[in-house]
């Protein structure tokens, strides 16, 4: 599958998501929500408190991701009874890498995972409530040491699993 590049800028700005006229983004989580925003602003801002996940993320910006991935992932838009992100796919516009992409996207779960130890770059991780063991892709693998536990989501992508919005490591188990 084709690996996704941000380009020289990114649409989340000083905590917030800024669009230009003729805006061209390649980034498929960018393109997803710059959709989203664009069709739904004022219904995320009325629900986006209605988050599930952790928001005490310290920072504007981290907060900001992790309801916008609620948000288009995993709530259903009363309006059109589906994800936004199923929406998004259902746009004849939309490039195919970017439809793949977001049909693994949409299997994502929440969980509480145990690092068991790493493979390669990857980690292999036991889901809590799942009962199930993952391997999970990550840029820094060190940020998860062996033991330590954290919550969050998990998709499907590329025969492993890949981290979706922002996952919390717990100090304790």
């Amino acid at each position: 599958m084709k690996r996704f590049r941000r380009g020289s800028g990114s649409i989340f700005k000083n905590g917030d998501v800024v669009l230009k006229p003729f805006m061209e983004i390649s980034d498929p989580f960018e393109a997803l929500v710059a959709f989203a925003m664009t069709k739904y602003r004022s219904e995320f801002d009325a629900v986006r408190d209605q988050c599930p996940y952790n928001t005490d993320l310290g920072t504007d910006l981290l907060v900001l991701k992790q309801q916008l991935t609620w948000f288009v992932l995993d709530r259903i838009n009363p309006a059109t009874r589906t994800t936004i992100a199923e929406e998004f796919i259902k746009m004849p516009d939309v490039p195919s890498e970017m439809v793949k992409f977001f049909m693994q996207a949409i299997k994502l779960f929440y969980d509480e995972f145990k690092v068991i130890k790493y493979e390669g770059k990857d980690l292999l991780v036991h889901g809590k409530n799942t009962r199930k063991k993952y391997r999970v892709m990550t840029v820094n693998r060190y940020f998860y040491p062996i033991g330590g536990v954290f919550e969050g989501r998990i998709h499907p992508y590329d025969n492993k699993y890949k981290i979706c919005g922002i996952a919390v490591r717990r100090l304790s188990t």
